[in-house]
């Protein structure tokens, strides 16, 4: 299944058509009678209030109220479809730690076992309030949940105060948390809803996160605070973490993730996060296993008006970029570093930061604006539309307008992009790549038309002005470049094609790439084999170096021109890599220098003008004096093209 927007939908309008609404006039108070909850901090309430639950959701829906001054004690809570249940302002709603309190039996302790990273008991633990497979559900009212602990951290429960799963339409507000040794607030694989209002602060452990949003799609998340009263993190995990996740081999318990799903439509804004470890807002793209990466895409992310606090050794934002659930290395951070979903789209405006934002830079997004940051990455991911669709495309218009489908006569691979229907309105088809102003570059890709004409164009999206523009109508597939020079330096520049004003015809697109005189370490011209991992240093071309970590790595660089020259990081601690040319191997080169500089190391030479590639094979041998083996790629300077 497909999830897209439709048109021009944003969160904040699906959230106005979908959001959870009463559906009866029931208003249950759980200590009347039948349910008779005693609310005295002591008693199991949890039958109780569940069969609350239970009997207003059977009736068609309404609301299940737990009033004030009581403490509720209980085990996990099974939200229904159609219920609201609000604690009152001055009610809490207390963690029990008897196993007997428990509709789902939890495991004790903080981890299950060490055979798979960080396999906490959380994960498979329902949460305290949880909704599974249900729709249409409310946790609200001012009051608090209390998270609770025993002396013996091995004997404890550790549960989210609150989980949602495979739930559409739901809203989380106004509850105060506390107490925690785990997340506060897990929503995964969800649709249409909001957390808002809360107050999620004064944790008891060391991974305590606030909110976790996990492939969902059209999800709020607004003027929730993570601080506590004087000023100290109220989150000592990631205080809000966005993610897709695929084949999570911890995904045993309360949540599933057998079955792709994208992150789609998410706006934060005006929250308030206070982290300690490990940031304030993180990116985990660990989808990559999918089979489809459009399933497991970020897009359309929107983070706004944020306080977004970490301590200066931690991260504002970050990126935790390597899938642990997919390589050759096994589920750990020593497979390469540069696995992640697709990330499309992703905007920061009037946000204040406080804290390392430098790791964010491994995040590989196509049109991220508003972070000065993140200058965007100057090259185009998914060119061929692959196994992908359009995956880190940007479209503008309706899924009847815009898309990616399979092989047809005259077109090389399996999928190509299309924009169709014009008399729909406008529609366009391009993505966003961060390029430096003065720059010269070709955008190229194989064009098709009706015969109508369709435009090939650059737009810089931070000037709202157009580079670069070019009509094509040709009916048979064929070659197209459109060259510009850049003028300011913009994070988001987007290359494509659209239909700029006309009412009929269509247009497929191939095969695309942005040609310049620089091939940077991340751009998929390089195709790496074998464990690399992705390194940060703000003298490297982009802002990142890749470096072979085990044995059998290569990297094969296809590029265009005649001529290449690989730039990379020589030092004291550098090894030797066997260089090969279209296949002819054509030397082996040493990296060993006495002290530490960026450098030439190979040069092709003259070559005739067209399509090469360069093998780059690390022989895990070294030069005498070298310390060790090391083999890095920063960059490969090309001409010609």
């Amino acid at each position: 299944m497909r999830w897209s927007l439709r048109g021009s939908l944003l969160a904040a309008a699906a959230l106005m058509l979908g959001l959870p609404a009463v559906a009866s006039g029931l208003d249950v108070d759980v200590t009347a009678a039948p349910y008779s909850a005693a609310g005295d901090g002591v008693t199991n309430d949890r039958p109780a209030i569940q069969r609350a639950i239970d009997a207003v959701s059977a009736a068609g829906g309404g609301k299940v109220t737990l009033p004030a001054p009581k403490t509720y004690l209980t085990g996990n809570l099974l939200l229904k479809s159609n219920v609201e249940l609000n604690i009152a302002s001055g009610a809490t709603v207390k963690q029990s730690q008897v196993v007997a309190h428990y509709a789902n039996r939890p495991i004790l302790g903080s981890i299950i076992d060490e055979t798979i990273p960080w396999n906490f008991t959380f994960y498979r633990n329902h949460p305290l309030i949880y909704g599974g497979s249900v729709r249409n559900v409310k946790v609200t009212g001012s009051g608090t949940i209390e998270l609770t602990q025993t002396a013996d951290a091995n004997l404890a429960i550790r549960n989210d105060a609150v989980g949602m799963w495979d739930v559409s339409g739901f809203e989380i507000s106004g509850i105060h948390a506390i107490g925690g040794t785990t997340p506060y607030i897990g929503l995964y694989f969800n649709a249409n809803g909001v957390v808002r209002d809360t107050t999620l602060n004064q944790p008891a452990g060391g991974a305590v996160s606030g909110v976790e949003v996990v492939s969902s799609q059209h999800i709020v998340v607004e003027r929730n605070v993570m601080r506590n009263p004087d000023g100290s993190p109220g989150a000592t995990d990631d205080g809000i973490a966005l993610s897709t996740t695929y084949g999570d081999p911890r995904a045993t318990g309360w949540w599933r993730s057998n079955v792709p799903r994208p992150l789609l439509d998410i706006v934060i804004r005006d929250n308030v996060v206070e982290a300690r470890c490990c940031s304030a807002l993180a990116f985990i793209p660990w989808g990559t296993s999918a089979p489809d990466k459009r399933d497991v895409e970020f897009r359309d992310i929107r983070i706004e008006n944020n306080v977004l606090n970490a301590p200066t050794d931690w991260d504002s934002v970050k990126c935790w970029c390597d899938d642990p659930w997919n390589g050759s290395a096994g589920p750990a951070y020593t497979s390469a570093e540069d696995d992640q979903s697709p990330m499309t789209n992703v905007t920061f405006s009037g946000n204040r930061y406080s804290g390392d934002v430098s790791r964010f830079l491994k995040a590989r997004i196509s049109g991220i604006q508003g972070a000065p940051f993140h200058p965007g990455n100057p090259y185009l991911k998914n060119g061929g539309f692959e196994d992908t669709g359009i995956a880190y495309w940007s479209k503008s218009g309706t899924d009847r307008q815009v898309g990616a489908e399979s092989y047809v006569a005259g077109q090389t691979g399996r999928w190509f992009g299309f924009i169709t229907n014009f008399a729909d309105g406008y529609t366009a088809l391009a993505q966003g790549v961060g390029l430096p102003a003065s720059t010269r570059y070709t955008f190229r890709a194989k064009i098709q038309t009706s015969g109508d004409p369709v435009r090939m164009y650059v737009h810089n999206q931070c000037t709202g002005a157009t580079v670069a523009a070019k009509w094509v109508s040709g009916t048979g597939w064929s070659t197209e470049d459109l060259s510009f020079t850049t003028t300011t330096a913009c994070s988001n520049y987007h290359v494509g094609i659209d239909s700029s004003g006309q009412t009929r015809g269509w247009g497929r697109i191939d095969d695309a790439r942005l040609l310049g005189d620089v091939i940077v370490a991340g751009d998929a011209r390089i195709g790496y084999s074998g464990v690399w991992q992705q390194w940060l240093d703000p003298a490297d071309a982009d802002g990142t170096h890749m470096l072979a970590v085990a044995d059998r790595t290569t990297a094969n660089v296809t590029f265009e021109g005649t001529r290449a020259r690989w730039r990379t990081i020589v030092g004291p601690n550098a090894g030797l890599a066997d260089v090969w040319l279209d296949g002819v191997f054509k030397g082996t080169v040493d990296m060993y220098r006495p002290g530490f500089s960026r450098t030439e190391v190979y040069d092709t030479g003259t070559l005739t003008r067209g399509t090469h590639v360069l093998g780059i094979r690390p022989t895990w041998t070294k030069n005498p004096l070298s310390a060790y083996t090391y083999v890095t790629i920063d960059a490969i300077d090309v001409s010609g093209w």
